[in-house]
């Protein structure tokens, strides 16, 4: 501080780029302090030379950067909190209005420039934007704290209808973020869509219940709680059926065919999918993959696929699976290669790898190298251990060959020459060449019809989140 204090006006522009950050840009700073360019440079410069702030390129494009935190901490907490609210208020102004590209990317700048101004309205606006640019980028993480920081800013407002009305989109993009990160059947993913759904009844808008809804349902559905799940689609498909809303109806006729698949009706199940497919437009159903986690398109064909190979159809389960894969392919979205490409692995290995049409380790290898790139090996792994692992290739656990149930009054059956990778082998179980430790691992098809959270992984049956199924 004794530095600070002997540079006079040099004081003066440490404290305005302190209140900017520990970087700032002689453009930003020049428009903020009002000074002439010359009077500026100088101060800068005397800055420079006492080794309180590192310079990078020259004026105009220069950018400063404060030599140690503690040195920005220092300039900043001597100024008064009036004049530090002030500053924060005039570089938000200046960066609404002289600096549009940073709005755009980094919304997050001016929430909180105008939350420190202590101007709550304008800091949730953009705390809003904030989140859901962290969330189209993935960023969850970040969109969880940007959000949250809204929402608390948000109850030193007082209600009115366009209150309520942000922090119903607010909990809904909470909602979101809170699944990609921490799973559908999360406590918090409850009570956000919960209090999302109270909020709701003071609205005039019934739309605006639908993604609310489809959230809640999303959370009873990977809980296995049926019934209630059930309902609510058939709430999701009441609502979308009134809007003529074809984005809210595909994705309605997903939620209520996934819940019947489950509850056995399987014909019904694929009805609804055929109808969802029928419907969906890539083009305008875009958004609806980072408001709900997932794309209403893929989600769709992957159902379809399996519904279709439970029916008794198994080229055109594959088919329909190798539809989801291209459409998911072509969206921009970090999930829904991966999610599709275990969809094939599955249906591949239930009733096209005997046939010739795919190897069903080739698309699981081909889901790793996916997850590897968009960073979500991680997830991955905890989705597929042991035996999928990004650094090491897949192989065939033993008892993956299933045979036929023993005859009465025969100790041994005869395999299955058609349906399964290793039917026509006739291998006998061998539980010291197995992982699973002389347990027998139940076939694909039997996993398949028991629900879409248990998935056989090599040797183990493991638990996955049903958001990315």
């Amino acid at each position: 501080m004794a530095r600070l204090d002997r540079l006079m006006t040099g004081k003066v522009i440490a404290q305005l780029g302190a209140t900017i950050g520990r970087q700032f840009s002689y453009e930003l700073l020049q428009k903020i302090s009002q000074l002439d360019g010359l009077t500026l440079q100088r101060e800068l410069g005397r800055l420079v030379e006492a080794e309180l702030v590192y310079q990078r390129g020259l004026p105009p494009q220069a950018t400063y950067t404060f030599k140690h935190a503690l040195i920005q901490d220092a300039a900043y907490q001597s100024l008064l909190k009036s004049t530090r609210q002030q500053y924060h208020q005039r570089i938000a102004h200046v960066l609404e209005t002289q600096f549009t590209a940073t709005v755009d990317q980094q919304p997050e700048l001016l929430a909180h420039h105008y939350t420190e101004a202590s101007l709550p309205e304008q800091a949730v606006h953009y705390w809003y934007h904030a989140g859901q640019r962290a969330s189209e980028r993935s960023a969850h993480v970040e969109a969880i704290a940007h959000l949250r920081q809204g929402l608390a800013l948000l109850q030193t407002l007082p209600e009115t209808p366009d209150r309520v009305q942000q922090e119903v989109d607010m909990h809904i993009a909470l909602g979101a973020s809170l699944i990609a990160t921490q799973s559908a059947a999360g406590p918090e993913v409850e009570q956000t869509y919960s209090r999302a759904r109270q909020l709701c009844q003071h609205l005039d808008d019934p739309q605006q219940l639908f993604p609310v809804l489809r959230g809640l349902w999303n959370y009873y559905y990977v809980r296995a709680e049926l019934q209630t799940a059930n309902i609510l689609g058939e709430q999701l498909l009441t609502l979308a059926q009134q809007a003529q809303n074809h984005a809210l109806l595909s994705a309605a006729h997903r939620a209520v065919g996934a819940t019947r698949k489950l509850l056995g009706d399987t014909a019904a199940a694929h009805a609804h999918f055929r109808q969802g497919i029928a419907i969906y437009d890539a083009q305008q159903h875009r958004t609806s993959a980072f408001l709900y986690g997932r794309d209403t398109g893929v989600a769709c064909r992957s159902h379809a696929a399996s519904t279709l190979w439970l029916l008794g159809y198994p080229a055109q389960g594959l088919a329909r699976s190798h539809e989801a894969v291209t459409l998911a392919q072509q969206i921009d979205h970090p999930f829904k290669p991966t999610v599709s490409l275990d969809v094939i692995a599955v249906v591949a290995s239930s009733c096209g790898y005997s046939r010739g049409h795919i190897e069903p380790h080739a698309a699981q290898e081909c889901t790793v190298h996916v997850a590897t790139q968009r960073g979500r090996a991680k997830r991955l792994q905890h989705r597929h251990p042991p035996c999928v692992q990004p650094a090491a290739p897949m192989r065939e656990c033993p008892c993956r060959r299933p045979r036929l149930p023993p005859r009465r009054g025969t100790a041994e059956a005869p395999s299955r020459e058609q349906g399964h990778p290793g039917g026509a082998h006739g291998r006998r179980h061998d539980p010291s060449a197995s992982p699973c430790h002389g347990r027998r691992c139940p076939p694909v098809s039997l996993l398949f019809a028991s629900g879409p959270w248990l998935l056989h992984t090599g040797c183990s049956l493991q638990p996955i989140d049903m958001t990315v199924q």
